[in-house]
């Protein structure tokens, strides 16, 4: 059966072939219309199973050739482009499609994003809109609840800007500086508190467990500055400090308690 299955669809595609090369009208007709070009099966690897129809429903609109649609419609083999790698959208940063002819599926792998933290936005006085951060290039990926200290940073953005899902947070080199302080925070052993950026002079500014402040720029490489902020705490506990001024490169100010 499965011979006879795959020497029919052998002689239906030569058929085609033929069909297109003496008139590309009917040929075209053929398609749209013959059974073996239409979608049987979907499926999908990396996606959550009550996440399938959402991430399906984003897929269709980066995965369809515009004009073979228009004329096959979306549940024809040939109306998704099977070249088209990389794609990314939301929690999802790459996404492959293949097609298996002879089974009339379309396979699709999708790789998730990592999360590295929340970003929120305040919405009155009180209220806050918080959604979870891409590790790799800070955008916003969904909705999530506003998280500060151990695995993940939390972050509150202190201006007039609403955020909304695919928002990128930061340009690519101060989302690095970013990721750089608080990976060198947690291995210095500072567990932030709150963390509040202001836009306006891209300044991020850090309050530990014990009410010590630490003021960093995003508009540069922190390295040295926590390299030098380092040294300082092996000397002096951070209970002993009010705050500590990080935010001009190659110079830092310590205020005592």
């Amino acid at each position: 059966n499965l011979k006879k299955k795959k020497r029919k669809l052998k002689f239906e595609l030569y058929l085609l072939m033929v069909i297109f090369l003496c008139e590309p009208i009917l040929a075209f007709k053929t398609i749209k219309d013959t059974s073996i070009f239409q979608i049987k099966n979907v499926e999908i690897s990396g996606v959550d199973s009550s996440q399938k129809y959402i991430f399906i429903e984003n897929l269709k609109k980066y995965a369809f050739r515009p004009k073979v649609l228009a004329f096959l419609g979306e549940n024809n083999i040939f109306s998704w482009n099977e070249n088209i790698e990389n794609i990314k959208f939301l929690e999802y940063k790459n996404i492959n499609i293949k097609k298996d002819f002879f089974k009339r599926t379309l396979i699709i792998f999708a790789e998730k994003s990592e999360k590295i933290g929340s970003w929120c936005f305040l919405r009155g006085v009180s209220d806050r809109d918080c959604f979870w951060v891409s590790s790799e290039d800070g955008i916003l990926t969904g909705e999530a609840p506003e998280t500060f200290g151990g695995l993940y940073m939390g972050v509150i953005e202190n201006s007039s800007r609403i955020g909304f899902l695919g928002l990128k947070v930061l340009e690519y080199k101060k989302f690095l500086n970013l990721k750089k302080i608080f990976q060198e925070l947690n291995l210095i052993g500072i567990i932030p508190k709150s963390a509040e950026y202001k836009k306006i002079g891209d300044s991020l500014n850090i309050e530990n467990k014990n009410n010590t402040k630490f003021l960093f720029s995003l508009s540069f490489d922190p390295t040295l500055n926590l390299e030098a902020l380092k040294k300082i705490l092996q000397k002096s506990s951070q209970s002993e400090i009010e705050y500590v001024d990080l935010s001009v490169e190659g110079k830092i100010y310590v205020k005592p308690k």
